[in-house]
Order: structure tokens, then C-alpha cells, then sequence
């Protein structure tokens, strides 16, 4: 565009110039001093059409120094942008599967911490913002069936892992253990009142009608019992805790003392 202009610019001062020294001046001018006049009028006609006729450079690209890079065309950029976008949003869709996958898959929970089955239930009735929000039962019928179902029912989701010595009646003793799988709790079933009031790591029991099998020793990762029933922040002791605190209280204390070495 500035060249064009410059040339225009040159196009007007020879013709003027020109025009001046050929019909008003000439025949009174000196040839010595009109020819040398023409002859800079040629040259800067020459100079204009080549300025005018020059192809035109593209424009250079703009530096931007929040990037350090030179930038491109903005339909390029534009471009570019909503590339990046769509890259970030399918990270986003792809990072949220995966958290679900992780959630819903054992495999994904890392290291287990294994807790008895009495110290689990425990855990629910004593610590858990569950427990502190339930009501005292009217019998021990009751807190049997509402702990054990609230319990129950998360193992048999597959959200709490579990592992016990599996056997038929109480034979299974000696051996280790194994994973309980999901499907044994659905008809599966613990008996939580005798479980907290006995504390006794021979028992943890979990039967199942359905099977021929109990498992004994029972044992529950503490990571998933946490995760699925986040631990209480009151100060108060909850009404199912009372519930069981008497008998357990007096239990515990007609456990003979360990013998000195």
C-alpha cells in the first residue's frame, strides 16, 4: 500500500514537471538544463512504475512474547484454539471414566488394611457419621437387623473387599484366607451384636444359607470401610454404642489378664 502511494505520488510530480518544461518552458529553456530535467523525470517515471508493479511481501508475523513463538494467521490460531479445547475436554471425559472405573473396581483401591470383622462393626456402629445418626434399638433383634443390612448390603456392592477362611461349620480354622466375592454377601449374613459385645478374633463369623460353606476370620479392608462411611466428628457417644457398651464393658472385663512371662 505504501509503495502504490509513493508511486502515485512520483506519477503526478513528472507529469507536472513534464508537462511544465515541454509547453510552457522549453522554447525559452536552455537545452543544456531541459534535457537533464527529462531525463530525472524518465527516471523517476521508471522508479514509480516499478514501485507500482513490485508484488507486495506478506505481512511478517507477529511476535508475542506471552508465548515466546511467533504467532500465525488468526483463522490459523483459531483453529489451533479450538483444537486445544476439544484435546482438554476429552482428557477430562477420559480422567472422569477412569476415576469411576477406579472406584467401582477393587483392583484400583490400592494396599488393603485388613480389620477383624468385630473391629469393622465396631468401626460402623462407634466411629462412623452412620452410626452417630441412627437411633437406639428397640431390642437386640433390631440393631442386628438394621447394622448387619447397612453392612451387608455395601459388601454385597463390591464397595468394602473382604477375605476369610472358608470351610463347613467351624473345620476352617487352620486355613488361610481367601477374597469373599460380592455374590456370597447378597444372601449372606453376620450377626453384629455378638460380633462388638464378644471381640473375639476366632469368631467373625459370615454365613450364608444358600451355601454349604461359612467363612470364619473374617476380615475387612478399613481403607473401604472409611471411604464408604466417612468417621464421625461428634464428641458424643451414639445411641447404638450405648446399646452395646453394657454387656461389652462387662465382657471384657471378666476376660482373664494376661499371664506375665
Amino acid at each position: 500500500m505504501i509503495k502504490k502511494r509513493v508511486a502515485s505520488a512520483c506519477f503526478g510530480l513528472v507529469s507536472v514537471v513534464a508537462s511544465t518544461v515541454v509547453t510552457m518552458t522549453w522554447p525559452s529553456l536552455d537545452p543544456a538544463i531541459g534535457i537533464p530535467i527529462l531525463w530525472c523525470c524518465g527516471a523517476v517515471l521508471l522508479l514509480a512504475i516499478i514501485l507500482w508493479f513490485w508484488p507486495a511481501r506478506k505481512s511478517p508475523a507477529v511476535h508475542n512474547p506471552e508465548k515466546g513463538r511467533l504467532t500465525k494467521r488468526p483463522s490459523v490460531l483459531a483453529e489451533k484454539q479450538a483444537h486445544r479445547e476439544e484435546q482438554a475436554k476429552q482428557r477430562a471425559i477420559l480422567e472422569a471414566e477412569n476415576e469411576r472405573t477406579r472406584r467401582n473396581n477393587p483392583f484400583h483401591r490400592g494396599q488393603p488394611e485388613w480389620w477383624t470383622l468385630h473391629r469393622a462393626l465396631r468401626y460402623l456402629v462407634y466411629e462412623s457419621t452412620w452410626g452417630s445418626s441412627q437411633a437406639y434399638p428397640a431390642s437386640e433383634n433390631d440393631f442386628d437387623a438394621l447394622v448387619s443390612q447397612e453392612f451387608v448390603e455395601a459388601l454385597a456392592r463390591g464397595e468394602v473387599r473382604s477375605r476369610g477362611k472358608k470351610g463347613i461349620a467351624f473345620s476352617n480354622d487352620q486355613r488361610t484366607t481367601e477374597p469373599i466375592h460380592a455374590d456370597y454377601w447378597i444372601t449372606g449374613f453376620v450377626q453384629p451384636y455378638g460380633e462388638i459385645v464378644l471381640a473375639d478374633d476366632t469368631r467373625c463369623v459370615a454365613g450364608n444359607p444358600s451355601e454349604n460353606f461359612t467363612f470364619r476370620g473374617v476380615v475387612v479392608d478399613s481403607n473401604d470401610l472409611k471411604r464408604r462411611w466417612p468417621l464421625s466428628q461428634s464428641e458424643l457417644v451414639p445411641p447404638l454404642a450405648i446399646f452395646c457398651e453394657a454387656l461389652r464393658s462387662k465382657i471384657e472385663m471378666e476376660k482373664p489378664s494376661p499371664q506375665p512371662l
